[in-house]
């Protein structure tokens, strides 16, 4: 997760992400993050210039785990709209399976505070190259408006299993799947 980060760094992420799991991204501070890590709080200051630094490495560490996951769930063989299902299943599980580092993504982003400087392939230009393999003739327009949909869809599933659904006792992976399969059907499938 951290291969671009010296051991100091990785030492200071690996805290952190610690931290950000049992309690939340926003109740780790700086003191906290080097207690766990095992230096004085200024002793954090020579591996990252501050906790927004270490919490945008650690989101960008994430994001790219995500990126993995999703991008397992494009590989598999099968036909591209399943291929679009298995990504949005994949993005239910990472939430599941990694609640507060899912928080972290959408509440704490680069984004919404400097501007999107990763130049990496995002998740959103992964669902394109496979949704235009379903619906090779749609237009830019109609590729990005059914991959939002499926985004959409697939980021509401992991928000409701995570907290007003989290008590639900039907079958979770079929009827996400369901969904899913249904928006890609209805925004792709069906003008073929």
């Amino acid at each position: 997760m951290f291969a671009y980060t010296t051991d100091g760094q990785t030492r200071v992420l690996r805290a952190t992400r610690t931290l950000v799991a049992k309690r939340g991204y926003a109740d780790v501070s700086l003191r906290d993050i080097a207690a766990n890590a095992g230096y004085s709080p200024a002793g954090v200051y020579a591996h990252f210039r501050s906790r927004d630094a270490i919490l945008d490495a650690l989101a960008d560490g994430v994001r790219a785990e995500l990126y993995a996951e999703l991008k397992k769930g494009a590989s598999v063989e099968a036909q591209a709209a399943d291929r679009l299902v298995n990504i949005g299943f994949a993005y239910v599980e990472f939430a599941r399976l990694h609640p507060a580092e899912f928080e972290l993504l959408f509440r704490w982003t680069r984004s919404r505070r400097r501007g999107r400087t990763d130049r990496r392939q995002s998740p959103f230009d992964l669902l394109k190259n496979v949704a235009r393999q379903v619906h090779p003739e749609a237009s830019e327009d109609e590729i990005e408006l059914a991959c939002l949909g499926l985004w959409t869809v697939a980021h509401g599933l992991a928000c409701l299993r995570a907290s007003h659904l989290a008590s639900f006792s039907g079958d979770w992976n079929q009827w996400g799947r369901q969904l899913l399969r249904a928006q890609v059907e209805g925004a792709l499938c069906a003008s073929r």
